[in-house]
C-alpha cells in the first residue's frame, strides 16, 4: 500500500475497515468451478492490498470481523457488527468506519446500523458483484471509493451510506435490484444522494428520515432481537403460513402485500389471527417502490402501514421497535419517522 509521508500521516483521518466476507472477499475454488461457486478467502488486509492508493486517503486499520456470505448473516451477526462499529466510533481518534459485506443482504445490515449506531461519524458499507479473482473485479474500486467517502468530512451526519459503482446511497432507500449487474443497487433518485469521482466526494442531497445520532434505538441496549417473520402475499395465498408463524412464537409479521399493502383473504385472516394472539402485523408492499398508506382495515386489524420501507427493512424496524417495547402508537410514529 502507498503510505503517506510522516507529515501527511499526522493529518489524515483514521478509518477502520471491518471485513465481514461476501463476494468482495471471495475467489473461485478451482478453474473448473461454476462462475457463482466462489467462497470467502480474502481477509481485510488482502482487500486493502488491492487498493494501494487508499493509504493516501486515510490512516487505515483493518479488522477481520466475520468471513461469511451475506445470506448466512442473521440477527447474532447483525448485533456483532453493530457493537463493533459502535465501539470503534466511540474512540475519539477514529473518523469513520468502512464495512465490506456481501451484497445479498447488505441493505438489511446497512439499515440496521442506520438505526442502532449512535454517532454522526461516517459509516460506509460496500461490497462487490464480482469475486476478487474475476478478470475485471469491481471490489477494489468500490472499496477505494468507500474509504474516500468515510474519510470525507462531507459525510458527517448523513447516517449509514452504501457506496458502490461510483454512487453514494442512503441506507434506508437503497436495495439490491439485480442478481448480477454491478449497478444492482440502483434504486433511483430516492436512494442516491451523491457520487464519487476518483477520490472526490460530491453530495447533492441529504437523508431526511431519522437515523444514527437522532435515533431512539441504541445497540448498547441490545443483546438479542425478537423474531419477526415476512410472509409474501399472492393470489390464492394460504392461511397456514400465518398460523405457523404465530404458533412458533414470532413477535411480529411483515406482510409483503400487493399494491398499497393490500391483503388477500388468507392474509387478512392471518392478520386477524396474529392480532388475537398479540402479534404485531406490518403491511408492506411487494412492489418495490411507493408508500403503503393507512387504510380503514388498520384499525380493524391493529396493523401498521409500512410507509415506504420494503418488507425486509420493515422487518428490521419492527424488530428494533419491539425490542424497545413499542406499543401501537409508538409503532405508527416510528414507521413514519424512520
Amino acid at each position: 500500500m502507498q503510505q503517506a509521508t510522516d507529515s501527511q500521516a499526522h493529518t489524515l483521518p483514521r478509518v477502520v475497515v471491518l471485513a465481514t466476507g461476501g463476494t468482495i472477499a471471495s475467489t473461485l475454488p478451482n478453474e473448473q468451478a461454476l462462475a457463482q461457486d466462489y467462497a470467502v478467502s480474502h481477509e481485510a488486509g488482502d482487500l486493502l492490498s488491492a487498493v494501494p492508493q487508499a493509504g493516501q486517503l486515510a490512516n487505515l486499520h483493518c479488522i477481520d470481523l466475520l468471513a461469511l456470505p451475506s445470506h448466512d448473516i442473521g440477527n447474532p451477526e447483525l448485533l456483532k457488527i453493530a457493537h463493533a462499529v459502535q465501539t470503534w466510533l466511540d474512540k475519539d481518534d477514529i473518523a469513520g468506519v468502512v464495512i465490506t459485506h456481501g451484497t445479498d443482504s447488505l441493505e438489511e445490515t446497512a439499515y440496521f446500523l442506520n438505526l442502532v449506531v449512535r454517532t454522526s461519524k461516517p459509516i460506509v458499507i460496500t461490497g462487490a458483484m464480482r469475486p476478487a479473482d474475476h478478470l475485471s473485479p469491481d471490489g477494489p474500486a468500490n472499496l477505494l471509493e468507500a474509504i474516500a467517502v468515510a474519510a470525507s468530512p462531507l459525510s458527517i451526519g448523513k447516517g449509514v451510506l452504501v457506496v458502490m459503482n461510483d454512487a453514494i446511497m442512503e441506507a434506508r432507500a437503497c436495495s439490491k435490484q439485480h442478481s448480477s449487474s454491478m449497478a444492482t443497487f440502483n434504486a433511483g433518485a430516492a436512494a442516491q444522494i451523491g457520487e464519487v469521482y476518483g477520490s472526490d466526494v460530491v453530495y447533492n442531497t441529504t437523508p431526511l428520515k431519522r437515523h444514527t445520532s437522532s435515533s431512539e434505538f441504541a445497540v448498547s441496549n441490545l443483546h438479542s432481537l425478537p423474531v419477526v417473520d415476512i410472509i409474501y402475499d399472492y393470489q390464492s395465498a394460504r392461511y397456514n403460513l400465518y398460523e405457523a408463524a404465530v404458533d412458533s412464537g414470532c413477535a411480529g409479521i411483515v406482510i409483503a402485500g400487493m399494491g398499497n399493502g393490500s391483503l388477500s383473504p388468507a392474509a387478512h385472516r392471518g392478520a386477524e389471527y396474529a392480532k388475537e394472539h398479540g402479534v404485531v402485523v406490518v403491511r408492506a408492499s411487494r412492489c418495490g417502490r411507493g408508500v403503503v398508506s393507512p387504510l380503514a382495515m388498520d384499525e380493524e386489524l391493529q396493523s401498521i402501514p409500512g410507509n415506504s420501507l420494503n418488507p425486509q427493512k420493515a422487518r428490521i424496524l419492527l424488530m428494533l421497535a419491539l425490542a424497545h417495547g413499542a406499543g401501537r402508537e409508538q409503532l405508527l410514529r416510528q414507521f413514519f419517522e424512520y
